[in-house]
């Protein structure tokens, strides 16, 4: 292999490792808006990290082919289109034989990324399914602090009525025990005038057979 020959070579992975480092920067960019995307729309159900993961995987397979550590049918293949472009009259007679081969990948290819439309869109229902029972729990989430708030309000009030209900009643039992006492009182002091008006009718009467001795004394 000449200076030339080398030179072009190494053009060549250079451009490969340029478009390595394009396709990673993309690769990036991409991650930070899907997971912004998902942070904004559907922050409780994280989805980003799977077309993250499978993009991931296609960022490796490019590293790998671009730093020169590919498999060995991606070798394969660079060394045989290098080939066809510096040999243009035996690609000719090549490719259609590798026209089946073509037509087989493209189908492929075609099955998957209908494949990957069929599933995005899967995801996609899943995931506004997802967000439609999130709201709803959110929505019973406020109506049952909105009761629980209500009961907390009529507990303070029967709490509050209680209170006013227990001082009354206490109140009421020590207007009771002062009208017992006033009864107490009022019995004793209605006891000691029937003591006395005893005595006084026991006086009046003892002056009355006074009375009557001392008219049957003067009359004899």
């Amino acid at each position: 292999m000449d200076e030339h020959e080398r030179t072009i070579k190494a053009a060549q992975q250079v451009d490969l490792r340029i478009g390595f480092y394009v396709h990673f920067v993309v690769f990036l960019l991409v991650c930070a808006g899907l997971v912004v995307v998902n942070w904004l729309t559907t922050p409780e159900i994280w989805w980003a990290q799977w077309p993250l993961l499978g993009w991931g995987i296609g960022v490796l397979g490019h590293a790998l082919c671009a730093f020169g550590g590919g498999p060995n049918f991606i070798t394969r293949w660079r060394l045989r289109k290098i080939r066809e472009l510096t040999h243009p009259e035996a690609a000719a007679a090549r490719s259609s034989r590798g026209s089946g081969a073509g037509k087989t990948i493209a189908t492929l290819v075609l099955g998957i990324l209908i494949g990957c439309a069929a599933g995005g869109g899967y995801m996609y229902t899943l995931l506004l399914d997802a967000r439609e029972n999130a709201r709803t729990l959110q929505a019973s989430r406020d109506e049952l602090d909105k009761s629980l708030k209500d009961e907390e309000a009529r507990l303070k009030q029967v709490t509050s009525e209680k209170s006013s209900l227990v001082r009354t009643v206490k109140e009421t039992k020590d207007q009771v025990g002062q009208l017992q006492s006033l009864k107490q009182a009022a019995e004793q002091a209605l006891q000691k005038a029937r003591d006395e008006l005893g005595e006084a009718q026991s006086a009046r009467e003892a002056a009355e057979r006074a009375l009557a001795e001392t008219k049957k004394g003067t009359s004899q």
